[in-house]
């Protein structure tokens, strides 16, 4: 995949197939492997994950390299997200996110969501299930997602001042099955290389 720079340093989508407004019909015909449960929404762990719609929600996230970052940082980037519709509109519902790492619940709280531009999207309470390691974005209105265009989540949350050093987290969409999206009434196709992580960090 193409190395991209940006402030934050070298990052690359973890697949190159998608060419932004040029590809869109290939990447709906394109198959990257791995599996899928090979009918409703799909819950395959990598690949592309097959529903039961034309309408396709593509996902993606940069890589970027591990870094370190200090106790008490506010509105840490934990993940960014690109989301394209191909085919059809697609109305976002919900991104399931899970926590990988040790350390505790608390080591990062106050969770919020913006678009690229920095404008803040409205969700539901995002509450962290302190059992799986997980919380839901759910959006209520959907987010409507255009064909043929994408939108740029970014994750952000505020590090404890009290997470102890050398803790290592980072964040990720574990599956299809995790984003939800509709065309029509119906459960968008999701495709991606999943797992999709973001960024690691290390307390220092």
């Amino acid at each position: 995949s193409p190395v991209h720079y940006s402030s934050k340093g070298p990052w690359q989508l973890v697949d190159d197939s998608i060419l932004w407004g040029l590809n869109d019909v290939r990447i709906g015909l394109i198959n990257t492997g791995g599996s899928g449960d090979g009918g409703g929404t799909g819950a395959g762990s990598g690949g592309t994950v097959v529903g039961g719609n034309t309408g396709v929600l593509r996902v993606n996230a940069p890589q970027y390299s591990a870094t370190t970052v200090g106790q008490g940082t506010q509105n840490l980037e934990l993940m960014k997200i690109f989301l394209t519709a191909i085919g059809k509109n697609v109305d976002l519902t919900k991104i399931t996110i899970k926590k990988y790492g040790l350390g505790t619940p608390s080591d990062v709280t106050n969770f919020k969501l913006f678009l690229e531009d920095g404008t803040q999207v409205a969700t539901d309470t995002i509450t962290f299930n302190t059992t799986t390691n997980t919380f839901n974005l759910t959006f209520s209105p959907p987010m409507p997602i255009t064909v043929g265009g994408t939108k740029v989540f970014i994750l952000k949350g505020d590090v404890s001042n009290t997470t102890a050093i050398e803790t290592i987290f980072k964040f990720y969409i574990d599956k299809g099955g995790d984003v939800i999206g509709n065309v029509a009434g119906s459960n968008a196709n999701i495709q991606g290389s999943f797992p999709l992580y973001g960024q690691e960090f290390t307390i220092a």
